[in-house]
């Protein structure tokens, strides 16, 4: 046996799985897993020595994994075994990086042999394989452990034509106070553990790392970022800043500018985790958020300071302390984050302000991608196993900002439209064998359309409960007059009958079909376009003067809700009526 550590990335799915069969004829201890990511967390464990991982699916591109197991992993080595076609030769060039490339057969025997004679030779030469190098400008060491927004511009070729020239951050004051930079998750679960820590360094200043550029402040066009348009790229599963900040530093430091859209503004990232998210209306936007938190009070004064110094004054001066702070800041980006992951207008552009490496950049900006690295990188591999039991049978609920966010998030989906694949009526583990997603991507990706709120996870006990309650439409033609809030005069009893049989006919006509586009008239196969138009038509039967001007869902929804609460008053008055027993009990709903 080799005991070697070593990956083997083959681009034949059908080859990939002989080999890592031939592999463990042999005595190798080898996992075979279809993604990336899952090879990279993959060396953090001590129960295997090789992994083969395939790229039919395009979890991570060629080129990503060859230099994030390269980074990560110098010492190992790199095998590529190409389907025909492919341009593994020219990335092993381009790359620079030490790799092997074997010839493109189906004798898988033949392989073995050849990876196992190329690894006896490494073993007997005791070769070293560099790691990629981060190439770091002498001017900007002093500064980094001070100021991490702080340094020189960088040339950067975005396009192949020729580097642009992104210009320094502004310098940002001195420091004040000191204190732990806040982090985005602050959910128990992501504390458990991380696939990689990051190094140990300084830590910098509270203002130094929660001071913004000023808004007033023009953004140069060149230094941009590649504008993401919900496309597939090659990194559908984990595209984002912070993927693109942990791959090649984990200290490297940016801004994620929103240049339009209701999000528009800056979020700052530092070690690759979003820290800061300025407010488009400046410090007066924040000193009002701090009122309604409670934290000022409306008439209290504060120095007149620039925008993003106001919370460094108030630190200074005392009037709000650095716990307070932290959790204000938390909330603050968590809603930021999410609010430019599911918008659909905007262009995000992603800028350095420490210097990268020389080479292009490869991946676009999906903001999506922010909140789903960083719980990738926070989740190691038994921390998702885990997760993934424990979620796997829950029902996937469809969340008020799904449909806006699902053109946006279908790269992640594999293509599928959410608001197709997510109808409340699927399991998670349904959702993942739906989308073909891999069980510790989809897991995260669940997670991360949780924490944005476009989904809930629910028991089965608690979805017959909510759809009997809550997310109802009604049956055609159904009668708003039938129930008032006014108490109805006491009836005889053949009044009573009439009444319990008028509620009760009522309440069936308002419970949920299997399908709820069933209950509108269109199909599965509707577009958005005709689910709201069929959405107003349903409108104009209950009261034709409710019908908005824009998406009329909303408006049905409070309007059924309102009217189940005028069914459950009158069948709680019923009852009282009908002998005075207790109306909690019995109740249809």
């Amino acid at each position: 046996m080799l005991q070697k550590s070593m990956l083997i990335v083959d681009e034949d799915e059908a080859r990939r799985r002989a080999l890592a069969q031939a592999l463990a004829s042999r005595g190798e201890r080898c996992l075979d897993v279809a993604d990336g990511f899952a090879a990279m967390a993959a060396f953090g464990r001590a129960d295997f020595s090789c992994v083969v991982a395939g790229e039919g699916r395009r979890r991570l591109s060629l080129r990503g994994l060859c230099q994030l197991a390269r980074k990560r992993h110098p010492e190992i080595p790199i095998f590529i075994v190409p389907r025909p076609g492919s341009t593994a030769l020219d990335l092993q060039a381009s790359l620079e990086l030490p790799v092997d490339v074997l010839a493109d057969e189906d004798n898988v025997e033949r392989l073995v042999t050849r990876i196992m004679i190329r690894v006896l030779a490494i073993n007997e030469h005791e070769e070293t394989r560099p790691s990629l190098q981060i190439r770091l400008d002498s001017s900007s060491a002093d500064g980094a452990a001070n100021n991490p927004f702080d340094g020189p511009g960088v040339e950067i070729d975005f396009d192949g034509d020729g580097p642009v020239v992104a210009p320094p951050s502004p310098p940002s004051p001195p420091p004040t106070t000191s204190a732990p930079v806040p982090v985005l998750a602050d959910d128990e679960r992501t504390a458990r553990s991380h696939l990689r820590p990051a190094p140990e360094r300084a830590e910098p200043t509270q203002v130094d790392a929660l001071q913004p550029a000023s808004t007033t402040q023009s953004v140069p066009a060149v230094e941009a970022f590649v504008v993401v348009d919900g496309q597939y790229d090659d990194v559908a599963g984990g595209a984002g800043a912070a993927f693109l900040m942990s791959l090649f530093a984990q200290e490297l430091t940016g801004r994620l500018v929103v240049t339009a859209g209701d999000s528009q503004g800056t979020l700052f990232l530092h070690r690759g985790e979003p820290v800061w998210a300025d407010d488009p209306a400046g410090d007066a936007g924040l000193y009002r958020k701090l009122v309604q938190k409670g934290f000022l009070r409306p008439e209290q004064a504060v120095d007149a300071v620039a925008e993003g110094a106001l919370l460094g004054s108030l630190l200074q001066s005392g009037v709000l302390d650095g716990e307070k702070m932290h959790a204000f800041m938390r909330e603050v980006v968590r809603d930021r984050v999410i609010a430019v992951a599911t918008q659909q207008q905007g262009e995000y552009r992603f800028v350095e302000d420490r210097a990268f490496l020389d080479t292009a950049p490869l991946l676009k900006v999906n903001p999506f991608g922010l909140i789903l690295d960083s719980r990738r990188r926070q989740l190691a591999p038994p921390a998702l196993m885990a997760l993934q039991a424990e979620i796997e049978a829950l029902y996937a609920i469809p969340g008020p900002g799904l449909g806006a966010a699902s053109e946006k998030i279908r790269p992640f989906l594999r293509g599928a439209r959410a608001v197709d694949v997510i109808d409340g009526r699927r399991t998670v583990r349904e959702l993942l064998d739906a989308t073909g997603l891999d069980p510790l991507m989809g897991t995260l990706v669940v997670l991360v359309m949780r924490d944005a709120r476009l989904v809930a996870l629910e028991t089965q006990a608690r979805v017959q409960q909510i759809s009997l309650n809550d997310s109802v439409l009604p049956a055609a033609g159904a009668d708003i007059s039938v129930v008032d809030e006014a108490a109805p005069p006491a009836p005889t009893s053949k009044e009573e009958a009439q009444a319990r049989e008028d509620i009760w006919a009522l309440y069936m006509r308002l419970k949920p079909l299997s399908q709820p586009r069933q209950v509108l008239g269109v199909g599965m196969d509707a577009t958005d376009v005709e689910v709201d138009a069929a959405y107003r038509a349903r409108l104009a039967e209950l009261d034709p003067r409710l019908i908005p001007e824009g998406s009329a869902q909303q408006v049905l929804t409070q309007r059924i809700l309102e009217l189940r609460r005028k069914v459950d008053n009158a069948w709680q008055t019923l009852k009282l009526q009908m002998g005075g027993s207790d109306p909690s009990t019995n109740n249809p709903f």
